[in-house]
């Protein structure tokens, strides 16, 4: 297993990872744009290569917000592959984007989960996250 930087030649794995998320909505080409985009000061978009292929990943977005000291950093989304789960992968792509926080000077780390998905909600629990907040939103 090996954890790296996405490059755009990674958007063929990810755009199905994106569906399995329940996000069918970005092209092959929208993938490789937004890939470039992570390559931004304070974006990270780390996957996970597991005997050749790409079977996770998880996107990173470091930020400063008014009424608090030291840079936020927010997983934006994150997914392995449904058949690969519960081998480690999702833990060691967790564990880099903490390094990558903690390198970024992140005095946070908040995600955001739907809220059907338990499972998901378990595994931040396990690894040590709180649930703290609610989210709203508005489609204007």
């Amino acid at each position: 297993m090996t954890i790296r930087q996405a490059t755009v030649q990674d958007a063929v794995y990810l755009k199905p990872l994106l569906v399995q998320l329940g996000y069918d909505t970005l092209t092959v080409d929208e993938v490789e744009r937004k890939i470039t985009d992570y390559q931004k000061p304070r974006y990270m978009l780390l996957v996970c290569e597991y005997e050749t292929m790409v079977v996770g990943f998880i996107s990173l977005h470091c930020f400063d917000i008014f009424h608090s000291k030291g840079l936020i950093g927010r997983i934006t989304a994150f997914c392995v592959d449904q058949a690969y789960r519960s081998q480690g992968l999702g833990k060691a792509l967790l564990q880099a984007a903490e390094t990558y926080f903690a390198d970024c000077g992140c005095t946070k780390i908040e995600v955001t989960s739907n809220a059907r998905r338990l499972q998901t909600h378990a595994f931040y629990l396990n690894a040590g996250y709180t649930e703290d907040s609610r989210r709203f939103v508005k489609y204007p």
